[in-house]
């Protein structure tokens, strides 16, 4: 609200991510600014895309087994999210929509937490970006069953994408 209260002058400069402007006014009963009136947008500096992972305690291989996998399971499977509203509960809810599923949702306070119990095998599914996952993967810990990525990326070149996925 403090970049959006300050003179357009062009010595006050906001560098953000889909939050302030695309999460936080929609979830706002009453914003506090307008993403559209309030900024005027000078570039896009990065673009990222995300990672489906699931713990090695699940017995899927890919998106459309975990969906399959996920249906037989109704009621009991869950997902992960870096916390209420964040782009990663919105990915899980996604899926739900998508797939048909009723998954719940696990809010945790930030991705590390969220991690943490994806690995240990208390949450079933965790969609965020490959900098938070890539680790695990990487690790063993985790398999990485989807990427939202137009292409399949280099880095898991044996992970479809979810458009492949269906």
């Amino acid at each position: 609200t403090e970049v959006a209260r300050a003179a357009p002058d062009g010595y006050t400069l906001i560098l953000a991510n889909i939050g302030p402007f695309a999460l936080a006014p929609s979830m706002m009963a009453k914003p506090p600014y307008d993403p559209v009136k309030d900024f005027t947008a000078i570039g896009q500096i990065v673009s990222t895309y995300f990672v489906a992972a699931i713990p090695l305690s699940v017995p899927a291989k890919n998106m459309t087994e975990f969906v399959a996998w996920a249906k037989a399971n109704d009621g009991k499977v869950n997902f992960a999210s870096g916390g209420n509203a964040s782009i990663t509960h919105l990915n899980g809810e996604l899926v739900n929509m998508v797939a048909g599923l009723r998954m719940t949702h696990v809010p945790y306070k930030g991705s590390a937490p969220a991690v943490t119990d994806l690995i240990g095998g208390q949450t079933h599914l965790l969609i965020d970006v490959g900098s938070v996952l890539m680790p695990q993967v990487k690790g063993g810990k985790l398999k990485a069953i989807a990427v939202t990525s137009t292409e399949r990326d280099p880095q898991l070149p044996d992970v479809p994408t979810m458009k492949e996925a269906g």
